[in-house]
């Protein structure tokens, strides 16, 4: 037996909600509520524009030198603007698929999975968890934090990835400290719109592929770029531009730069990670072909 079922590529339909769930069938399939969403995506990037222009953030001039206490709380108010409308979209590609709520490699076509059924609320504790106890550490020049991130999405997708980085940021900060520029309502929005996103990513392109019986190193290579492009973007437009004038910018995208080239070695081993539990879940191939004969 196949982990998705080949007659259902899309990862089953959104009717299993409208009895169980109307709200959110309603969430997943209405046009109106979409289109909502994209303005809002908009009007939030509009607005993050404007304080950028409006703080001429690009200079000290308005609002003071670096990770200052007007530059943080600007920072924020731009992350409210486009980071919960971002959520939203993640979150109805999500549910537009509703085996990605239901435990990797057991879904069963037509069945409803709740979303804070024990699977996944286990899910968020164990990532709030290892985020927690992970932060700030390495091994081998490898950053643990973004490797427990990482492997957590690709296991427990996008609903389960952004409630526990509603959690993480807060429980990080009271366990190690605040990071500077970086209290936990600001790192908590930038988590959220990550752990969102990222695994949209790698469920869409390479679950994707699993379930059409294709290899899956090509899309997971192309969901490993687009994962760098959204942390980059992320972390050094939407949030650095506001925190840090130039020269501090330029500082701060050099280490972007760097950052990028360990996440892609980061990304490689959570997939391998995740491909080495699913064949304990599941099976590899040839077992599950076995099986079905």
């Amino acid at each position: 037996m196949s982990i998705y079922n080949k007659e259902s590529p899309h990862f089953g339909s959104v009717e299993v909600y409208k009895e169980k769930n109307p709200l959110l069938y309603k969430f997943a399939t209405s046009k109106a509520i979409l289109t909502g969403i994209v303005a809002w995506v908009v009007v939030g990037f509009i607005g993050w524009v404007l304080i950028v222009l409006g703080y001429q953030t690009w200079t000290t001039a308005i609002i003071g030198p670096a990770v200052s206490a007007q530059r943080v709380f600007w920072a924020l108010i731009g992350d409210l603007l486009w980071a919960p409308p971002l959520v939203a979209l993640a979150w109805r590609i999500h549910f537009g698929r509703p085996a990605w709520t239901a435990p990797k490699g057991r879904w069963v076509p037509g069945k409803y999975y709740p979303i804070f059924s024990p699977y996944n609320v286990v899910g968020i504790a164990v990532m709030v968890a290892s985020v927690t106890a992970l932060a700030g550490t390495t091994y081998t020049g490898v950053p643990l934090t973004d490797l427990a991130w990482f492997l957590g999405v690709m296991w427990f997708g996008p609903v389960v990835g952004t409630i526990a980085g509603v959690f993480a940021p807060w429980t990080r900060s009271a366990v190690w400290g605040v990071y500077p520029g970086w209290p936990p309502p600001n790192w908590m929005l930038i988590e959220m719109v990550s752990m969102s996103s990222i695994p949209i990513f790698y469920w869409l392109l390479v679950e994707g592929a699993r379930a059409k019986g294709k290899s899956l190193y090509p899309p997971m290579i192309v969901a490993m770029v687009l994962t760098n492009l959204e942390q980059r973007f992320v972390a050094s437009v939407l949030t650095d531009v506001i925190e840090y004038p130039i020269p501090a910018l330029y500082a701060s995208f050099a280490g972007q730069i760097s950052r990028a080239i360990t996440d892609i070695v980061v990304y490689l081993i959570a997939f391998l990670a995740a491909e080495a539990v699913l064949a304990t879940v599941v099976g590899t191939k040839r077992e599950q072909k076995a099986r079905a004969q």
